[in-house]
């Protein structure tokens, strides 16, 4: 449903486990991810200098660090995404 909903050109690559179990244990998570602005999250993703790849996993890393500040997802956010996160303001 996400692909969908960004409908961008992911990288063919499965969700990253760790993240499976963090939207399954908790509902409201998967909701706020799939009610996010599709505009502030692209909008950061293009206006910004960040150089990673555009996969689902990616992209819940990106939605956690500019709305829901869920602290699960952070935990399992690799470190080189959060130093590209915070060197790019938000």
């Amino acid at each position: 449903m996400v692909r969908n909903k960004y409908r961008l050109r992911f990288k063919l690559k499965p969700l990253d486990e760790s993240i499976v179990e963090c939207l399954t244990g908790n509902l409201d998570l998967a909701k706020g991810i799939f009610k996010s602005d599709r505009k502030q999250v692209l909008d950061f993703i293009s206006d910004s200098e960040i150089s990673m790849p555009i996969t689902l996993s990616n992209v819940v890393y990106t939605v956690n660090h500019l709305t829901m500040r869920n602290q699960n997802i952070c935990d399992i956010t690799p470190e080189i995404v959060k130093k590209e996160f915070y060197s790019v303001r938000s």
